[in-house]
């Protein structure tokens, strides 16, 4: 993800529930601000909360927001945001939901291919 890091938009956030071994397998949070992730919401148990004080503090809308997702919690975000994306081993539910689906799951990869597909884009106009 170091890409986004050069290409002037804001970084990405995750909430990360307690369960999710992802972060913490791969280095954790450190891991996570050295590939260019500014906000991290570990134990996050409220995402429609966090993700209005993250466009509050970022002064934007779920108009100007993607939201990637996996289960059935994601919904809500990925119905109000502006771009509504999925992983492969999402379930159906999510994948029905998404504007676009990655080609990888979930921790091996969606999260960077999610974010050159709208630098692709932004680069395009």
């Amino acid at each position: 993800m170091t890409d986004w890091a050069y290409s002037g938009y804001r970084r990405p956030a995750l909430p990360w529930p307690q369960s999710a071994a992802g972060p913490r397998r791969r280095g954790g949070p450190p891991r996570l601000h050295a590939l260019g992730v500014d906000y991290i919401y570990l134990d996050s148990h409220d995402k429609q909360l966090d993700f209005e004080a993250l466009l509050a503090e970022l002064e934007l809308t779920p108009d100007q927001a993607a939201v990637m997702g996996d289960d059935l919690p994601d919904l809500g975000l990925m119905r109000q945001a502006r771009l509504a994306m999925a992983v492969a081993n999402a379930v159906d539910e999510v994948i029905e939901t998404a504007h676009w689906v990655s080609r990888f799951e979930g921790g091996q990869g969606a999260v960077r291919e999610a974010c050159e597909l709208i630098i692709a884009a932004h680069n395009a106009h």
